[in-house]
């Protein structure tokens, strides 16, 4: 499980903690920050991307949520081939989340780290992005 570190469909009043099971999903920069380091006296560039690796108790997401990343004319786009598009996203409201909840239903640990020798939006793996809103990177 992934834990996504941005959402813009939840009002921005609002907090939530929000999951995926998909790294890919996670790995979008709406949902994680994408750096780009210069190597070679600013002749070549690297991406780098963090995403926190979590266990979750499923008993504690309620109703897995659809995607909210791919435009709307790009709805069939099969964003990771091991989960549907109809369950990426797992909320936790923030209402429910007391620190005891947390502590009894989300355990981090790990920190997945890619770094990306060309623009990421080249990979195959990421293909999905050119379907999204994914002028932010």
């Amino acid at each position: 499980m992934r834990v996504l570190t941005q959402r813009y469909s939840i009002p921005g009043d609002q907090q939530a903690i929000c999951l995926s099971p998909s790294i890919e999903y996670s790995a979008h920069p709406r949902r994680t920050h994408l750096w780009k380091k210069v190597i070679n006296d600013g002749e070549k560039y690297q991406y780098c991307q963090l995403v926190f690796q979590c266990r979750v108790n499923p008993v504690a997401v309620y109703n897995p949520t659809p995607e909210t990343l791919l435009d709307e004319t790009h709805k069939n786009t099969r964003i990771d081939k091991d989960f549907r598009n109809e369950e990426l996203e797992w909320i936790i409201d923030a209402d429910t989340a007391t620190q005891e909840y947390v502590r009894d239903n989300i355990i981090c640990y790990g920190l997945m780290v890619r770094v990306i020798d060309s623009e990421p939006g080249d990979l195959p793996i990421l293909s999905w992005w050119k379907d999204s809103h994914s002028a932010e990177y």
